[in-house]
């Protein structure tokens, strides 16, 4: 996930949303907490200094 939003520079809260879902649709429902965790540790990066 980390290198799509590098690569392409993706750093508006909805282009990550849509990356969210595109991932949670790809994957099997097995794998969705663990993409939440990792995009939730990403969401924070990119926006905890904006509060």
């Amino acid at each position: 996930m980390v290198e799509m939003i590098i690569e392409k520079p993706i750093f508006a809260a909805k282009d990550l949303e849509q990356l969210l879902q595109c991932f949670l649709s790809l994957k099997s429902f097995h794998y969705h907490k663990v993409i939440v965790e990792v995009f939730s540790e990403i969401w924070e990066a990119l926006f905890s200094n904006l509060y």
